[in-house]
């Protein structure tokens, strides 16, 4: 039993160091790789697999939040996860329906971390496959394709706005 908690604590050491390179991080580690060595010697192998994947995912997991939780990053989450929901609110809010295979062109002024969330707040509104999304500044686009675009959005901190298209020239 002693090697087997030796070699559990080693490895367990290391991924709690890995983890959050703190030396708290390597007595938990040490902690949970003695428990699993010492649960090595008394359970069936299949058993102790079950128990030692169980035990290391709830163990990254704990560590993971604590480290959430120690540098703010929760918050953060939240913050950036109002600022698309807003977003998706107002893309709504245009009341826009685009015929299938329009082409389409999303100007993003809004500080999105991902440049590429406004393509995936404008699949997840219109759910049609069939529409050519296209983001400026992520997409290199030619002048032909420019030209062809039926709409133009512009999304920016206050809501989105279309630039061009069929119903602007409707009214």
């Amino acid at each position: 039993m002693g090697q087997g908690v030796g070699v559990w604590a080693t490895t367990a050491a290391a991924i709690g160091a890995a983890e959050n390179h703190r030396d708290s991080g390597i007595a938990i580690g040490v902690a949970i790789g003695a428990a699993i060595g010492a649960c090595d010697a008394k359970l069936s192998p299949q058993n102790f697999r079950a128990f030692a994947m169980t035990l290391l995912i709830f163990s990254l997991a704990i560590l993971t939040q604590y480290e959430n939780q120690r540098l703010g990053r929760i918050p953060g989450i939240f913050n950036s996860g109002q600022k698309t929901v807003h977003m998706i609110e107002s893309v709504r809010s245009l009341d826009l329906h685009p015929a299938q295979g329009s082409n389409i062109l999303l100007k993003s002024i809004a500080p999105f971390k991902n440049g590429w969330t406004p393509l995936f707040i404008a699949s997840l509104v219109w759910n049609d496959h069939s529409l050519q999304i296209w983001v400026d500044g992520q997409n290199r686009l030619s002048p032909q394709q420019l030209t062809n675009m039926n709409y133009v959005i512009s999304f920016t901190e206050s809501g989105t706005k279309l630039l061009c298209g069929p119903e602007l020239l409707e009214q």
